[in-house]
C-alpha cells in the first residue's frame, strides 16, 4: 500500500468536512460574459445552470463538477460546461473558448468527440487525443485535461480513469515525488502523475479528491518559490 503524504491528506480531509463529495467542489461563473460564445447550445445551456441553483443571476453564478458532468448530455455541452468551470471568473474565459470553437470550424465537434472518447477510454487516450490529430488549436493539456476528465466520470462517476493536469497539479506532484517532471506538456509525466495519483488514492480516497489536493499543494509550492 502507497501512504498518502499527510500534506494531501489533510488537505482532502478539511474539503470532506464541508462537502458531501468532490463532486461537489464548486466555482463561481458569471453567465452574462458567455453569451457570445459561437455555440448553438450555449444559450439552453446558461439558462439550465442557472436554473439549478438557487440566486444565480446573470452576473453571478455556481457550477460543480457535479453540474458539469450532468448537464454535458452531449458532446458540445459537455464541453462548454467544462470551459466554463475550467475557466471560472477568468475574464477571458469566453474568448478563448470562442477562438477554440471557431479555429476548429466544421471539425469541432469531431475533435471534442474524440477527446471525450479518449478520457473515457484511458489516459494514454486522452493525451492522444488532446494533442495528437484531433487537436483543437487553444485546448492545451489544462483544459483539455478537463474535458477529458468530465467525460471520464459520465462514465464512471466513482473512479475516473483521466484527470485534470495543470501548472499547478504539476508542481504538487513534483514536489511530493520529484522524479516526475513538472512539465504537464510531457506525456510520460503525465501518465506517471495519474498512476501516482491512483496509487495514492489506495481503497480510502477518490484519485480525483488526490488531484484536487495536488492542486493546492501546487499552488502553495508556487506561492512559497514567489517569496
Amino acid at each position: 500500500m502507497v501512504k498518502l503524504p499527510e500534506v494531501l491528506k489533510i488537505t482532502i480531509e478539511a474539503f470532506r468536512a464541508d462537502h458531501d463529495s468532490i463532486l461537489d467542489h464548486s466555482v463561481s461563473w458569471n453567465p452574462s460574459s458567455w453569451a457570445e460564445v459561437p455555440h448553438p447550445e450555449l444559450s439552453k445551456l446558461v439558462a439550465d445552470l442557472k436554473s439549478w441553483k438557487k440566486g444565480s443571476s446573470d452576473v453571478s453564478a455556481i457550477i460543480s463538477r457535479r453540474d458539469v458532468v450532468q448537464i454535458g448530455v452531449t458532446p458540445g455541452r459537455l464541453f462548454l460546461a467544462s470551459m466554463i468551470w475550467g475557466f471560472g471568473t477568468t475574464g477571458y474565459g469566453a474568448s478563448r473558448t470562442s477562438d477554440m470553437i471557431s479555429g476548429a470550424g466544421a471539425d469541432f465537434e469531431r475533435k471534442i468527440s474524440a477527446i471525450i472518447a479518449g478520457g473515457q477510454e484511458s489516459p494514454q487516450a486522452a493525451w492522444d487525443a488532446i494533442l495528437g490529430e484531433t487537436h483543437v488549436k487553444g485546448l492545451g493539456v489544462a483544459f483539455g485535461t478537463k474535458l477529458a476528465y468530465f467525460a471520464s466520470l459520465q462514465s464512471n462517476s466513482e473512479s475516473p480513469v483521466t484527470l485534470i493536469a495543470d501548472i499547478n497539479t504539476s508542481w504538487g506532484i513534483w514536489d511530493l515525488d520529484n522524479e516526475i517532471k513538472r512539465s504537464v506538456e510531457v506525456k510520460s509525466s503525465y501518465l506517471n502523475y495519474v498512476e501516482k495519483t491512483q496509487a495514492w488514492a489506495g481503497e480510502c480516497y477518490r484519485s480525483d479528491e488526490i488531484e484536487y489536493a495536488l492542486f493546492r499543494h501546487g499552488q502553495n509550492v508556487r506561492r512559497q518559490l514567489k517569496k
